[in-house]
This record gives C-alpha cells, sequence and structure tokens, in this order.
C-alpha cells in the first residue's frame, strides 16, 4: 500500500484546499512536512483517521469546519469540509473521499449531514465507484482498522506500543497469519455446531431414528458449550494472574531494598521526634519573652526619657538638705504628739522643737530639692533594673532564632528523607498489598484449578457419549455423505493446522530475530528485546553475562517500541512463506500481507540526537514509505542520514490559531 495524496478542504486549520503529494519513489520513499507546535501536524493524522475511519481524536472533534470559514458563514448558507485519500494496492489505485456538510442555524454551526465515496481506476483509466454499504469492508480489506495504528501514530502511541496489550491478533492480521486461524476456526471440531465439521456432524443425526444418538448429541453439544465458557473463565484468570504475578515480582524487589527504606524512615522518625521538642521549646520561649515583655515593657520603652531627664537634672541646681523619704506632714505630726520618735520630749520654743520646725521647711511640700533628689533616685533604679531587662531580652531572643534555625533545617531534612521514602514507596503499605496479591493469586489459582478439573470431567462425558453416538448413528447413503465430508473437511483442518503451527512458530522466530536486528542498529549497548506470547515488547540487561529483564528510561522505551514497529514492517514488507508437512516445496503456500506505510506525527520526541540518527536511518530501508510530521529540530537530527532519501518536503506556516498554510519546498 502506498498513499499518493492527501487532500483537505476546510479541515480544521487547514483553510480552503489544502493538497500533499507523497513520494512513492522507492529510492527516496520519505515525505516529510516540518511544523512547529500547534501547527497542525496531529491534524494531519487525525485527517487520516476521519477519512479511513471516521475517526477522530481531537478537541471539540464535532467541529471539524475551519472556524474562520464556519464564522464568516450567512445565516442558513451552508459549507463542506472534505478529506480526500489517493492510494496504491494490490497494483489498484483507489480514491476515498468523505465530506461533512455544516449549516449556520440561529448563529451557530451545525453538522448537516456525512457521506462517503470510494473508486478506482481501471487499467483504461475510467473510473469505477464502489457501492456505499461496501465501502467500509473494502477499506478495511486495503488497511484493517485494528492494525492502523501501528502505522498511523503518534508520539504518545510509539510510547504505548507492546506495554500490557496483548499484540497477538494484531501480528497474526499483519503477517499474514490470521487466515490461516480463521480457517482453522471456521472448519472448526465436531463438538463445534456452529462450525463446519460441527455442521456435518449434527445433520448425521437427523438421517437415524434412534432418540438415544440424537439426545446425546444434544448434551455434546451442552458440555461443549460449558467447556467453551470455562475455558474464557480461564483465559481471564490467565492474564489476572500473569498481571498479580508481575506485580508480586515488582513489590518483591521493592520490598527487597526494605533496609535502606527503615533505616532512612528511622532518621525521619528522630528528625521527627527532635522537630517535635524544638517546636515546644520555641513555644515556652516565646511565651516567656511576651511575659517579660508585659510585666517590664513600657519601664524599657521609657529608658531614652530616663537618660534625658537624669541628664537634665545634672544641670538643674536645687536645694536638698531635706531628710530622704520625710514630709511636712509627718513632721508636723511629730510635733502635735510633743514626742520625738526617740522618745524625747518636745516642748514649745525648745531646742528641739525649733529645730524640727527649721527640717519642715526642707521637706515637701514646702522643698522642691527633695522631691528632685527623690525623683532622681527613682530614675536611676529605674535605670538599674533594666539594664538586666534587656541582657535578658536578647538573650531569649539569641535562643528563639537558634531554636527556629533548628527546626527550619530539621524540616528540610525530614522534606528530603520522605522524598526518598517516597520514591521507594511506604513499606507498611506495600507489605499489605502483597499479602493481598498473593492471597488473590492462592484465590485465582485455585479457580483455575477447579476450572479445569470440570472441564476434564466434562470433556470425559464428552468422549463417552461420542463413542456411543459413532457406535450407533444409521450409516444411511445421505449419512454416509456426510461422513465423507466431515473427513474431508476433518483431514483439511488438520493439515492447515499443520501449516500454521510451523509458519507461527517461523514469525515469531523471525520476527523476534528481525527486531533485535534493528534494535542494535538503533541502540549501542548490551541489551536485547524479548517478546512473550502476547507478542509484548520486553527489555532485557546483560549483567555479568546473564540477561535481566531491566528498567526502562522514556527515551529507551521509545528506542525499543520503534525497534518492534520496525520488524514487523519490515517483516511485512518481505514476502511470508510457509511450507505445509508432506507439501513438496515447490507448492509453497502464500499468506504474505500487502506492505504498509508508515505515517509518523513527532516521531522523535524524547529521544536524544543520536538515537533519533539511527532511528532516522533504519526507517526507510524497512518501510515501503514514510510519512512524518516533525518539529525543525528533531529534523535537523534525522536530515543527517535520512536526506538523500526525502522525495517531498513541506512546511506548516501557521497563521493563526485557527489557520495554517501549507507551504511547498521540495515536491513530488
Amino acid at each position: 500500500m502506498l498513499i499518493e495524496y492527501l487532500k483537505m478542504v476546510n479541515f480544521r486549520q487547514f483553510k480552503e484546499e489544502t493538497i500533499i503529494n507523497f513520494s512513492c519513489d522507492p529510492e527516496r520513499n520519505v515525505t516529510v512536512i516540518l511544523g512547529n507546535n500547534t501547527c497542525g501536524k496531529t491534524t494531519l493524522l487525525q485527517a487520516f483517521n476521519w477519512c479511513f475511519f471516521n475517526k477522530v481524536e481531537l478537541p471539540h472533534k464535532d467541529m471539524l469546519l475551519n472556524y474562520e470559514v464556519g464564522n464568516s458563514m450567512p445565516e442558513g448558507i451552508q459549507s463542506e469540509v472534505s478529506v480526500e485519500i489517493g492510494l496504491q494496492h494490490g497494483g489498484v489505485h483507489y480514491h476515498i473521499k468523505r465530506r461533512r456538510v455544516f449549516q449556520k442555524l440561529n448563529g451557530k454551526v451545525v453538522p448537516q449531514g456525512q457521506y462517503v465515496d470510494m473508486w478506482y481506476k481501471e487499467p483504461d483509466g475510467q473510473s469505477q465507484p464502489i457501492l456505499n454499504n461496501q465501502i467500509a469492508d473494502k477499506i478495511n480489506s486495503i488497511l484493517p482498522e485494528k492494525l492502523s495504528s501501528y502505522f498511523f501514530f503518534d508520539t504518545e502511541r510509539v510510547l504505548a506500543i507492546g506495554e500490557g496489550e496483548d499484540l497477538s491478533a494484531a501480528v497474526k492480521g499483519l503477517l499474514g497469519l490470521s487466515l490461516l486461524d480463521n480457517i482453522v476456526k471456521h472448519l472448526g471440531k465436531r463438538t463445534n455446531a456452529s462450525s463446519v465439521i460441527g455442521q456435518f456432524y449434527k445433520e448425521q443425526a437427523q438421517f437415524t431414528p434412534d432418540a438415544n444418538v440424537k439426545k446425546a448429541i444434544d448434551i455434546i453439544n451442552d458440555d461443549e458449550e460449558k467447556k467453551r465458557v470455562l475455558n474464557s473463565k480461564i483465559e481471564e484468570h490467565k492474564s489476572d494472574l500473569e498481571s498479580y504475578n508481575k506485580r508480586l515480582t515488582q513489590l518483591n524487589q521493592i520490598l527487597s531494598q526494605a533496609d535502606e527504606t527503615q533505616k532512612l524512615q528511622k532518621q525521619r522518625d528522630g528528625y521527627e521526634r527532635m522537630l517535635r521538642d524544638r517546636k515546644n521549646e520555641l513555644s515556652r520561649k516565646k511565651e516567656d519573652q511576651r511575659k517579660l515583655i508585659n510585666k517590664e515593657g513600657a519601664s524599657f520603652l521609657l529608658q531614652p526619657l530616663i537618660g534625658k531627664a537624669l541628664a537634665f537634672l545634672k544641670k538643674t541646681k536645687v536645694d536638698d538638705k531635706g531628710i530622704k523619704g520625710l514630709t511636712a506632714v509627718t513632721l508636723q505630726e511629730i510635733l502635735r504628739r510633743g514626742v520625738c520618735v526617740c522618745g524625747q520630749k518636745l516642748e514649745k520654743d525648745s531646742d528641739a522643737y525649733n529645730h524640727i520646725l527649721k527640717e519642715i521647711e526642707y521637706v515637701p511640700p514646702a522643698s522642691i530639692g527633695t522631691l528632685v533628689r527623690n525623683y532622681k533616685d527613682s530614675l536611676n533604679k529605674y535605670r538599674e533594673d533594666n539594664g538586666s531587662l534587656l541582657a535578658e531580652l536578647k538573650s531569649n531572643y539569641q535562643q528563639i532564632s537558634s531554636i527556629e534555625e533548628d527546626i527550619e533545617c530539621y524540616s528540610d531534612e525530614i522534606n528530603k528523607l520522605s522524598k526518598q521514602i517516597a520514591e521507594k514507596e511506604d513499606l507498611s503499605r506495600l507489605e499489605e498489598e502483597r499479602a493481598n496479591v498473593t492471597r488473590r493469586l492462592r484465590e485465582l489459582g485455585r479457580l483455575k484449578d477447579d476450572e479445569l478439573g470440570t472441564i476434564g470431567s466434562l470433556q470425559h462425558e464428552i468422549n463417552e457419549r461420542q463413542r456411543y453416538v459413532d457406535a450407533h448413528l444409521n450409516y444411511s447413503t445421505k449419512s454416509r455423505e456426510l461422513r465423507v465430508c466431515m473427513a474431508y473437511a476433518e483431514n483439511v483442518s488438520e493439515w492447515v493446522q499443520s501449516i500454521y503451527s510451523k509458519s507461527a512458530k517461523k514469525v515469531r522466530d523471525d520476527l523476534l530475530s528481525k527486531v533485535n536486528d534493528i534494535f542494535r542498529k538503533m541502540y549501542t549497548g548490551s541489551r536485547k528485546v524479548e517478546l512473550d506470547d502476547k507478542y509484548q515488547v520486553k527489555l532485557f540487561a546483560d549483567v555479568n553475562g546473564n540477561y535481566v529483564e531491566s528498567s526502562m528510561s522514556e527515551g529507551l522505551r521509545r528506542v525499543k517500541n520503534f525497534a518492534f514497529i520496525a520488524g514487523l514492517v519490515a517483516l511485512a514488507k518481505e514476502k511470508v512463506i510457509a511450507t505445509a508437512g508432506g507439501v513438496a516445496e515447490e507448492e509453497e503456500v502464500d499468506f504474505s500481507s500487502e506492505p504498509y506505510p508508515l505515517v509518523m506525527d513527532a516521531p522523535f520526541s524524547n529521544v536524544d540526537e543520536k538515537h533519533t540518527a539511527n532511528i532516522a536511518k533504519i526507517l526507510p530501508e524497512v518501510a515501503e514509505q514514510v510519512i512524518m510530521f516533525v518539529m525543525q529540530k528533531d529534523w535537523n537530527y534525522a536530515k543527517k542520514v535520512m536526506d538523500d532519501k526525502v522525495g517531498a518536503r513541506y512546511k506548516l506556516d501557521k497563521i493563526n490559531e485557527v489557520h495554517t498554510e501549507l507551504e511547498v519546498i521540495q515536491n513530488v
């Protein structure tokens, strides 16, 4: 299959008609479309998906019409969006055109109808249409939808391929094995009433009057249906068991590092204890500081004024002959009592009496000097007391600062340790999960064993009844004819099954060899690829001569998956030939599929320069046609090895958010 052109009319960013002609030259089989982010590269990939399969994975996928065209439409007027693809397949030129009509109603652009046309060219150049009800089947015969994601994909698909999905059906379809598989299933077995052989066997019973034979055949069919249901359940259990075993292996690997994680947790617990202690101490220190400020804060704030007052009073000349602490009221009371505090009588006009009268002149309120002296003494006391307060405040502040620094340091350590522990996951949760996984594995194992036992019992009963039927069938002429047909069909089924078994092994071996060969060219290192029963891609690293499954960076995962895709494409490109047992080599059976192009959006995203170049070198060699939408920075790396393979080159120019134009750099 080769894609010749893509024509878009008003499809999303691509306003009016845009035509891209792809290179079909086997020597220059690469078409490059350069464009930055949001230019429309992904839209191009979705144009293929919409035209082929009527599927779009874009925001606002119902609005395929270019926004500028839609906004400019007059009320009631219709506009059309369309995508047309021209391709070659099996030597025939096909054309597919899907279109959708939009109309503006009440100011809104709404879809009105969708149509698809398909036609092909006769050798004489005449076009022949394909009936509408046959178009979907025809497209699927050319490009099976289930296989399309392996040839039309974006960067996310590259990353996801082979990760957890069963690829066996896709590989069989791509490499031609599905044809043989379908033949075997179609022919079936005697016990499958819906198959060819089963129908022959069932019809024989119609020509015998023996009711017991008919009843035995009905029971056989019922038992076969029970077996089918049980086998379906067993397959589900196998899938679940595989998933649980994989998770158990991961948990065991993580928990094997438990000592290191426990050590980290112990360190974190220690820091958390110290953090709690320091936070409590900080609260106490702040409370002490608050109480101290509440008690002594006012006098502390008055210190500048006290200093100024003392300086002023020092310069002031006042008589302070009075006795400190005495007042006029006290001395007058002593005179009234007539007795001094020392016991001496105070008679009027005596020397002692007159001395006290004289002293009254020097004490408050009569003497300002004494008042000033008392005030100075009070100020000095405040100064002395607040000298110790300042030192205590400074000491508390230093301690608080030190505690806060410790808290910040402990918090940083706890965060760092928590991050390391989180990366290793919480052990208690993982231990609990491992116990649950182990328990579930036991339960599923018992269920599967019970179901296998039931199937064995059913098969034994089927065999017994089958022998009874074979012994009691009434072999009339018609019955004998049916028996001959059944025997012939069984021989054909056995022959095809033999081809299938040999071919399936050859396909797996060839694919694995091809993928590893390509992987070695893309990646330099001692790793190899393995394929499991579901064709899931596993990567193994050489560790001291032993290969063990290895972890992967995103870039390495992309390289591995590119190798798988390239291996599939390369094998599909080659002729897959199988020789049936007992058949001469000149009678080999060719069941190869049609080779497909690779259409890729941002294929080199998150791949380094070296691996980008390696991938770019391989793709044109293994694929019949390569079409890629790529950023300029990634193309700079790929161009070095791919430029001589490029047969067509375009560039996407972003006019605005809803309008992109295509610039032809190198046309076909």
